[in-house]
C-alpha cells in the first residue's frame, strides 16, 4: 500500500535513477518513471514512454508531480543541443 499519495517523476532509468526509484518505493511514494523505451523496471512503478528533449511530453508526464528527477545521463557536450 502507498502511503503518500504524492507524484514523484524520474527522468531515467540507470544505476542512480533504479536506486532512487527504489528508495522512493520503500518510502511508501507514487513513482513515475520515464525511459525512451518505456519498459518496466519494478512492481508498483508506473513506466512512460518517451524522450526527455521533447517538450509537450515531459510537461505531460511531470503533471500532478510533487517532485521531479532528472537522472539521465546524455553526453555533457551535448546538454545545450538536448535541454536548450
Amino acid at each position: 500500500m502507498i502511503a503518500n499519495g504524492s507524484r514523484h517523476v524520474v527522468f531515467g532509468t540507470g544505476p542512480i535513477g533504479l536506486a532512487l526509484i527504489e528508495e522512493l518505493r520503500a518510502s511508501g511514494k507514487r513513482v513515475r518513471a520515464v525511459n525512451r523505451s518505456g519498459s518496466g523496471i519494478l512492481e508498483g512503478v508506473e513506466m512512460m514512454r518517451g524522450e526527455a528533449s521533447d517538450e509537450e511530453f515531459v510537461i505531460a508526464a511531470c503533471a500532478n508531480a510533487e517532485t521531479v528527477y532528472f537522472c539521465l545521463n546524455p553526453p555533457y557536450t551535448k546538454w545545450p543541443e538536448l535541454f536548450p
